[in-house]
């Protein structure tokens, strides 16, 4: 049992979503915030647009061919170095 680090596709979108939204959902019950999602098919309904977005690169988490996690980088910002 060992995790894999792969790019993100479009085809990730509904299970990164899924976590995306739970995973916000624990952070804002927690502090008693509004959550950031107001139901797992908004969260999901997001990702798409940042799953094949020139400017933003994702990594996507597997276990045993199972999408367990997600990260999402905006590369457009200064603080990448490539800003002039």
């Amino acid at each position: 049992m060992s995790i894999k680090l792969r790019k993100g596709t479009a085809a990730d979108a509904a299970a990164c979503g899924t976590i995306r939204y739970k995973a916000f959902k624990t952070v804002c019950t927690a502090h008693r915030f509004l959550p950031d999602f107001p139901s797992a098919e908004v969260a999901k309904g997001a990702l798409p647009g940042l799953l094949g977005r020139a400017g933003f690169y994702s990594v996507v988490a597997e276990l045993d061919s199972r999408v367990v996690g997600s990260h999402f980088l905006d590369e457009r910002s200064r603080i990448n170095g490539g800003w002039r």
